[in-house]
């Protein structure tokens, strides 16, 4: 079978963004000069134009897309604006700062998009079976209590998924072999 041809014309170049404080996906529309920063929380914009970035143009809600927030702005600002968030890291554990800035939900938010990240193409499987760090922000919701009506975890019913289903535990396994 050929491989599977991808059109160059309907792709818009784009990138996801996560700090300690908010998730930003970042494109650049198709004719536009400036970048289109968009977020799920008006509160990750408004902490972006707050301590980095001033020259953010306004917040847009709705548009009728997945981001329910967005503000265009030039691309060499936000790229001073990233360097500047290089330049201030002053923390050994993202995920620990994410929630002493925003607390254990985001946190969890953003350990679930870790966990998940575990299963790229080419990366190292041999810690599947191993308690991680993560556990420490996941671990209430993946082993309920009496009464706890959360949801266990994408990356818990993930790798519940994994191992109880033959094919993709047999490819797992294989994977961590190699």
């Amino acid at each position: 079978m050929p491989a599977r041809q991808h059109s160059v014309a309907p792709y818009t170049p784009f990138m996801w963004v996560m700090t300690p404080d908010g998730f930003f996906s970042i494109v650049r529309k198709r004719g536009e000069t400036d970048l289109t920063v968009r977020a799920r929380s008006r509160g990750d914009l408004e902490a972006l134009e707050k301590e980095y970035l001033p020259s953010l143009g306004p917040i847009i809600s709705g548009g009728g897309t997945d981001y329910p927030y967005r503000a265009r702005v030039d691309s060499n600002a936000l790229a001073t604006a990233i360097a500047r968030m290089v330049d201030e890291i002053d923390y050994s554990n993202f995920k620990d700062t994410v929630a002493a800035r925003q607390g254990f939900e985001r946190a969890h938010v953003y350990g679930e998009i870790w966990s998940a990240l575990r299963f790229l193409p080419g990366s190292s499987r041999d810690d599947l079976d191993q308690p991680s760090q993560r556990d420490r922000f996941i671990s209430k919701s993946d082993h309920k209590d009496e009464g706890d009506t959360r949801r266990p975890s994408f990356g818990y019913r993930f790798h519940t998924l994994v191992r109880s289903t033959p094919g993709l535990a047999r490819a797992a396994s294989h994977e961590r072999s190699h």
